[in-house]
Order: C-alpha cells, then structure tokens, then sequence
C-alpha cells in the first residue's frame, strides 16, 4: 500500500491518492482542484473511491471532472464518498462563493458514510469522525 499526497489549487490543499500496488486499484481522497494531474498520477489503477474528508470547496472542486474522467478510462464510475452530515454543503457548491471562488457542483455522493474498520476491497482502513471546521 502506498500513499501518494498531491498538494492542489490555489489554497494548496492536500489530495491523497491510495494505491494497492497488488491488486492494482485505489482510491482518491480529497480532490479538490487539478483534475488533469490527479488523473494522471492514478494512470495504471483502477479508482474504486472518491473521498471526500468534508464537503468545502477546496476538497471538493475536482469531484465531477475526476469522475468523468475515471469513467471514460476505466468505463466504470468510482463511487462518491462523504459524510452524510456534509452531503447537504457538497451538492450546495461547497462554499465557494463565500471566499470568492466560482462554485463548481459535485454529483451527489454514492456512500454517506462507511462504518468503521469497513474493508473496502484491498483498501482497509479505518474511519474517524473528528470535530473540524466544517
């Protein structure tokens, strides 16, 4: 297993793409501008999972392009993860327009939560649900 950080848009926000070199798939988590490059390091995997951390716009911005993208090259869609707490904030333009920022809509999300400890495939691992800022 390998973790990949990308730091993407203008506010630098960290992206995590997850990589199980075994079975060839991963997971992308918090993508939140930069589609083009985000699907260029996943070349060679199959993305099972988008993964949104929280719903504000720079985690979020590159959700649709990304999708679209891993459709057309896998012919499969990831699913879409959230919180169901965030749901609402995602599918609302993710606050974008509150700092200035075009707001860019995400699809809504496939999965509102994941029980801890869930084992998704090859990917384990474990779900914290922490105070933030959201």
């Amino acid at each position: 297993m390998r973790v990949h950080t990308l730091t993407v848009g203008t506010l630098q926000t960290n992206c995590y793409l997850i990589e199980d070199q075994e079975e060839g798939m991963g997971a992308i988590i918090d993508p939140g501008a930069e589609p083009g490059r985000i699907l260029k390091a996943a070349e060679g995997l199959e993305i099972r999972y988008v993964i949104n951390t929280h719903a504000h716009f720079d985690h979020t911005t590159a959700n649709t392009a990304l999708l679209e993208g891993l459709r057309g090259r896998q012919g499969t869609l990831p699913e879409l993860v959230v919180h169901s707490e965030a749901a609402p904030q995602l599918t609302a333009g993710s606050g974008a327009a509150w700092f200035g920022f075009e707001a860019v809509s995400s699809p809504e999300p496939d999965r509102l939560s994941i029980p801890p400890d869930t084992r998704l495939e090859a990917l384990a691992y474990t779900v914290l649900k922490r105070a933030s800022h959201s």
